[in-house]
């Protein structure tokens, strides 16, 4: 019986690589739903996962190193993206756009929680919604209650983090302070002749930096933060900006998932045929945003 017992138990290390792995299934089926939603077709999402997998190469250096947290933290966002997708679409039901929130919420919170440095990433997330809504291409209503999302998922990390203070200068915190400041400022930013929406536009911007700056100021003043500042050291480094003795900064810069690709991505993508459609679509997106926000400007 305990012969028995010890051929049925797992080793840790394979159930840990076999999660990992069951959340890297995870991450394709969110692109699979992401792709379906935006499309209106499961074709695109077949498509979608097909390119994924035939581009394992360079869709990701994350899965390179299993012991990595992002392995744990990406599928999450992946998720978050998908539900953040159906939460934005024109043609959605009360009982979907309910759904769509809650897994937003939820994944929101887990991605912050399981990984320190998730709030760039929704930062840059954060930013490209603020755009969309300072040119009236999105519902103000919804972006609000995505606002609201980022807040709640940032105050409960902070808690189940035990105070993580990098969090209260976190760039996401400081832009959606900064927007909320500006939108109340600002009701009527939207009114008004195309040379005055231009000009209030552009002062919505203005403000939107400059309260959000001034926030991450005060807070750095008043919550000195030892190592929040890490991701910005790495990527000046990287980029050749500055220069560190770090041995943590080093050491991430020998990895070779960390490391700049060469001239054969673009020959490798072209060759799968991902390249040309990219560009394809990305140009046909690009002018029919333009042409979409010059019409909400007139």
């Amino acid at each position: 019986m305990f012969l028995l017992e010890q051929q049925e138990s797992v080793e840790p290390i394979y159930f840990y690589i076999g999660t990992v792995f069951g959340l890297q299934a995870v991450c394709v089926t969110a692109l699979f739903v992401c792709s379906w939603v935006m499309s209106g077709t499961c074709v695109a999402g077949m498509l979608a996962v097909s390119w994924f997998i035939i581009n394992r190469q360079d869709t990701s250096k994350v899965d390179q190193g299993i012991p990595l947290r992002e392995n744990w933290a990406l599928p999450y966002f992946s998720c978050q993206v998908a539900a953040l997708t159906g939460f934005l679409s024109n043609n959605i039901s009360s009982a979907s756009e309910m759904f769509c929130y809650l897994t937003m919420s939820a994944t929101t919170f887990t991605f912050l929680l399981l990984w320190e440095h998730g709030h760039y990433v929704l930062f840059v997330q954060a930013l490209c919604l603020f755009l969309l809504d300072s040119f009236d291409l999105v519902p103000h209503r919804k972006t609000a209650d995505i606002n609201k999302v980022y807040l709640s998922s940032l105050f409960l990390t902070y808690l189940f983090q035990f105070q993580n203070s990098s969090l209260l200068s976190s760039p996401l915190l400081s832009l959606l302070i900064g927007s909320v400041l500006a939108r109340f400022f600002q009701r009527k930013m939207k009114m008004g002749p195309l040379v005055a929406r231009v000009m209030k536009l552009l002062l919505h911007f203005h403000l939107v930096f400059t309260s959000g700056i001034t926030f991450s100021y005060l807070i750095k003043k008043l919550f000195p933060v030892s190592n929040g500042d890490f991701t910005l050291k790495f990527l000046e480094v990287k980029l050749g900006l500055n220069m560190t003795t770090d041995f943590v900064t080093n050491f991430l810069l020998c990895q070779d998932g960390l490391r700049a690709s060469g001239q054969d991505l673009f020959l490798r993508l072209t060759q799968t045929s991902v390249l040309p459609f990219y560009v394809l679509v990305l140009t046909v997106c690009l002018l029919s945003t333009v042409q979409t926000v010059f019409r909400r400007l007139r």
